[in-house]
């Protein structure tokens, strides 16, 4: 299946950004402060967004543009809108992965994006180097119910499979120990805002690391 590259740019540069009344009634007081403390060390810098399915990427993602005057994009849905809409339209899943690569590749030079992006990106090498462009955060969700396809061993098998490219993140944010710290009885329990809460958290500890280091923004 050959991609259509320039469907994809047509999206971005039509996309605006993400306003949405349901982000923002979610979008606390907490999640306002830490953007607002990071914002201009942040200096524009893109946010992505990698873990497993169902692990709140989009969702998160959405609350974290509105909250950083961001634009929002899911490279899954990029993916499916320049391949006509569905991802059954793909040969198989390395025609995907291609379609995938090709987004990240047109994504990567811009600024002031937050991208959630697929479960599998992390598998190739080559996406990494477009990821690199911005701050990767891994949320690390719970893997019960994480890919509705599959059962809890093979998602397990995947995630095992996946687990050391995923730590290649810059930052991680672990859904199990964000719900203990909040005094939740379970991962489920948190809200995205309580997550895009922890990641900006997460992020504000790298910027503030790199400026230890000298860096005067990120």
């Amino acid at each position: 299946m050959r991609l259509n590259s320039s469907s994809i740019g047509g999206s971005v540069r039509s996309r605006s950004r993400s306003r949405c009344s349901s982000c923002v009634s979610v979008n606390s007081a907490l999640v306002s402060e830490k953007a607002k403390d990071i914002t201009d060390d942040l200096n524009g810098t893109c946010i992505f967004l990698i873990g497993m399915m169902e692990s709140m990427k989009s969702s998160v993602g959405k609350i974290l543009a509105d909250s950083l005057g961001y634009y929002f994009f899911d490279s899954d849905v990029l993916v499916q809108s320049a391949a006509g809409g569905s991802a059954e339209i793909f040969d198989d899943e390395e025609s995907y992965r291609d379609a995938e690569t090709e987004v990240l590749r047109q994504l990567s030079p811009m600024g002031r994006l937050v991208v959630a992006t697929g479960s599998g990106s992390v598998v190739r090498s080559e996406n990494w180097g477009y990821l690199r462009h911005g701050i990767i955060v891994w949320i690390d969700g719970p893997l019960e119910g994480s890919d509705k396809k599959k059962d809890l061993a093979e998602v397990s098998k995947l995630y095992e499979a996946r687990k050391g490219a995923y730590g290649h993140a810059d930052a991680v944010v672990s859904m199990t120990d964000e719900s203990a710290k909040l005094d939740l009885q379970e991962p489920s329990s948190l809200t995205p805002a309580m997550v895009a809460a922890a990641v900006l958290e997460v992020i504000e500890e790298k910027i503030s690391a790199k400026k230890r280091m000298g860096a005067v923004r990120y």
